[in-house]
């Protein structure tokens, strides 16, 4: 509640622009997050099916769901969040604004972002190198080698990094740090609650976005590491083929690599030179897995399961706070003169310029009482900031909220006219 004697001025526009930009951030990002997530479909088995593949698919999978979700929450928090603002702000100018407002903001779209997903990215051959000549290479072999695919790696980073540095991600961002800051200056109950749901919703945007780069610097360590795989591959095979005087191709077909006869007579199956290839070979993949760790999985520094409760509280406060009360019976009270009569027994009169505003006892009990009374049979609106609003048949709006010198307040308005207002004295 105000000190006594301190009026707040609340000026609906910063509630309907904050709405509007909470709206836009939330259509450029279903938009940008539908478009580069789409990619995704592409990845599928990317991982291989190697058993430190199985590791890093196992927790790839798990943080690239928990980003796809955290995506479409936020998406769906900042839609409804945008319509919650703008009511408020409507509320507002019932009560204390030029009564030529607009009607209520429309109600925000559906967005497509939760209806993503991204494929399993475990699986593969098995084994990532193929002998075309037919020398018994494999069979020698004592560990597989990794079958992860480059090209799908390679999509899955450009998708991820995209994501995480995209304009629209960035700007988007930039906009939503903002907000909070123009509820500085609004004095109401609700300011400093709408300022730090703002603030939530900045974060999980920050907090997504570096997940998004996580994933997409785990995917590139990823490919950089089966690159440096078949780079070590082709020069022990290219050795292999000096010792055996003949002169091999290579080549390489999604998730495997393999390697033909060029030109020379193929070397013996299960010669010593290829059991000593193979033998190079196994010992590179078990160093090479120790040194890359590519196991370990995805590094995921910001939690977006925590996030999660409070996108969800916020998509939900429509359904929670926002409820509609229909009454059946016939309207009782249908004119803005037949309300102003009922209201003024016992009001005093306390200014007549740009609003007329009168006083009444019995606080907000009363208040509640007398609001009840003139809109019998009408629909009421109850806001998220508590805020009561009705309309009569001849188009006069009816508000029951607290008032910016902390009284209850019932407001009557119709537009081009000038708004009665009656506070109830504690």
């Amino acid at each position: 509640m105000a000190p006594e004697g301190q009026v707040i001025e609340v000026d609906p526009q910063v509630f309907y622009d904050v709405g509007r930009q909470c709206l836009q951030a939330a259509a450029g990002f279903d938009a940008f997050f539908t478009l580069a997530l789409g990619g995704l479909t592409e990845c599928a088995t990317m991982a291989g099916s190697y058993d430190s593949g199985l590791a890093w698919a196992k927790s790839y999978d798990e943080r690239a769901a928990d980003a796809i979700a955290t995506a479409g929450d936020l998406v769906a928090a900042l839609a409804n969040y945008s319509e919650i603002v703008a009511e408020l702000g409507y509320s507002h100018a019932l009560a204390d604004s030029n009564p030529n407002n607009d009607d209520p903001p429309s109600p925000a779209p559906q967005f497509g972002a939760s209806r993503l997903s991204s494929p399993p990215s475990a699986g593969g051959p098995g084994q990532g190198l193929a002998d075309k000549i037919g020398i018994g290479l494999i069979e020698a072999l004592d560990i597989p080698v990794p079958d992860g695919d480059p090209d799908k790696l390679d999509l899955a980073i450009t998708v991820w990094n995209t994501m995480a540095t995209g304009d629209v991600i960035v700007n988007s961002i930039a906009i939503l740090a903002a907000l909070p800051g123009r509820f500085d200056a609004v004095k109401t109950d609700e300011a400093q609650y709408i300022a730090e749901d703002l603030r939530g919703l900045h974060t999980a945007a920050v907090d997504l976005q570096h997940a998004c780069g996580e994933l997409a610097q785990s995917c590139r360590d990823h490919r950089a590491a089966i690159g440096e795989l078949r780079d070590k591959l082709t020069e022990i095979l290219k050795d292999m083929a000096i010792e055996a005087g003949m002169t091999l191709a290579f080549g390489a077909v999604a998730s495997v690599f393999s390697f033909g006869l060029a030109a020379g007579a193929a070397v013996a199956k299960g010669s010593h030179t290829v059991v000593k290839a193979a033998r190079a070979i196994s010992a590179f993949v078990g160093s090479w897995k120790i040194a890359k760790k590519i196991a370990e999985g995805v590094k995921a520094s910001r939690d977006l399961k925590r996030l999660k409760a409070n996108l969800q509280r916020i998509k939900d406060l429509t359904k929670k706070e926002k409820p509609k009360e229909k009454l059946p019976t016939k309207p009782k009270v249908s004119s803005r003169a037949d309300a102003e009569k009922i209201l003024d027994e016992g009001a005093t009169l306390e200014k007549d310029k740009k609003s007329i505003i009168k006083s009444k006892d019995g606080g907000s009990e009363q208040a509640q009482k007398d609001f009840e009374r003139i809109t019998e049979g009408q629909e009421v609106t109850t806001y998220p900031n508590g805020t009561k609003v009705a309309r009569l048949p001849d188009g006069s709006d009816i508000s029951l909220r607290s008032s910016s010198d902390g009284r209850v307040t019932i407001s009557i308005q119709q537009k081009g006219t000038e708004a009665s207002k009656y506070r109830y004295n504690p």
